[in-house]
């Protein structure tokens, strides 16, 4: 159910009431200071394409209405908090004088029916940004509208940051934004780091916003590294665990902006750095033990093989054979002693052995696949 301190409510509006937010840290709203400047940006920025062609080719679908809330200093108009591509892409389509000439010939001509429908639609009106936050959390954790990783860390972003800007405390700003989004504290924290590294390399054009925008984009390649010591050292941020204080903007220090660049060079792909991160599940890990050894990192940088950085750090062929063997000889010992423990295990450490067992016994099978598939080549 929805929480019921949460009031909202659906009315219609004319579409020239809507206001694009400029506050949305997104798509670069922050540096405007006029709507039309903030439309052209994002044309260029946001993809209103695939918006046009979808609205042109099936009319306005109000499925999912924009939520805003009411514009103080101008009275019968609203600030879009949630729907600022689709509030751009109607605004275009009926009025593509709005945008710089440059860009106005890419906007679809639209029929006198279609216009008619755009002119008035239906909105979510909340009565405050924080309450935008907990409906737009409870809508996309809950509801039907599910978010990819990037979008739900994007938007744990900006709650985050707005929060901090009025004052709340870093844990306290955590604590909610892990409420409104129905997650725990360490994987936000690790996807709020992620999302400010990455917001900072595209700043330094270390990644361009094409890239991430698009569908193969895999952000959980950036924010699972976070918690890892040698990563967060590589870059600067210290080895210490991640608090709620470590989150901020541009939280890559000037001096290690290098190590920044090769970082996501090695995982997305960059102008000078090639991709090694292939597979997440065998690339990352071995990525950073990398980055836990010094020469080991040299190597990859120089010469951008993850194998080669591998062996320096010395996970080579016999290193790998002699943990499998240590593995080995591990199970066989937690299988003898089993007879002896189980009787004094307590329920929960009997699912949590399940648990554990259930993961070993995947790690194995994946890896015994992947050893009979390469035998058969």
């Amino acid at each position: 159910m929805m929480p019921s301190k949460l009031k909202f409510e659906r009315i219609r509006v004319k579409t020239g009431a809507l206001l694009l937010d400029i506050d949305n840290p997104r798509f670069g709203l922050k540096d405007v200071t006029e709507a039309d400047q903030a439309l052209s940006i994002l044309v260029e920025r946001a993809n209103l394409k695939e918006l046009w062609d979808s609205i042109t080719s099936q009319g306005w679908l109000e499925l999912e209405p924009m939520v805003c809330i009411s514009a103080d200093n101008l009275p019968g108009h609203y600030i879009v908090i949630e729907g600022n591509r689709r509030l751009a892409a109607i605004t275009t389509l009926l009025d593509p004088s709005r945008l710089e000439k440059k860009l106005q010939g890419r906007v679809p001509i639209i029929s006198p029916e279609l216009r008619l429908q755009l002119e008035e639609i239906e909105i979510v009106l909340v009565p405050s940004r924080r309450d935008a936050d907990a409906f737009i959390g409870f809508k996309h954790v809950n509801g039907p509208a599910s978010w990819g990783s990037l979008a739900k860390a994007k938007f744990a972003s900006d709650m985050f940051m707005r929060l901090i800007g009025e004052r709340v405390s870093a844990d306290s700003a955590l604590k909610a934004t892990t409420d409104a989004l129905g997650d725990t504290t360490t994987s936000m924290l690790r996807m709020l780091m992620g999302f400010e590294v990455l917001q900072q390399s595209i700043e330094l054009e270390f990644i361009n916003s094409e890239q991430v925008e698009g569908k193969s984009f895999d952000f959980s390649h950036l924010y699972t590294m976070m918690p890892n010591p040698a990563t967060r050292d590589f870059l600067g941020l210290g080895s210490d665990p991640l608090k709620a204080d470590n989150v901020r903007k541009d939280p890559v220090p000037p001096e290690k902006h290098e190590n920044l660049k090769y970082l996501m060079g090695w995982l997305f792909g960059g102008r000078d750095v090639p991709q090694v991160i292939k597979a997440q599940g065998t690339d990352r890990p071995t990525l950073q033990k990398v980055l836990a050894h010094k020469a080991a990192t040299e190597t990859l940088i120089k010469g951008g093989v993850l194998e080669h950085a591998a062996a320096k750090a010395g996970l080579d062929v016999d290193a790998w054979r002699s943990r499998l063997i240590k593995a080995e000889s591990q199970a066989k010992s937690l299988l003898t002693d089993l007879s002896e423990v189980q009787s004094r295990l307590d329920e929960g450490q009997v699912l949590d052995a399940i648990d554990r067992s259930s993961s070993l016994k995947s790690t194995y099978n994946t890896i015994l696949s992947s050893l009979k598939s390469f035998n058969e080549d």
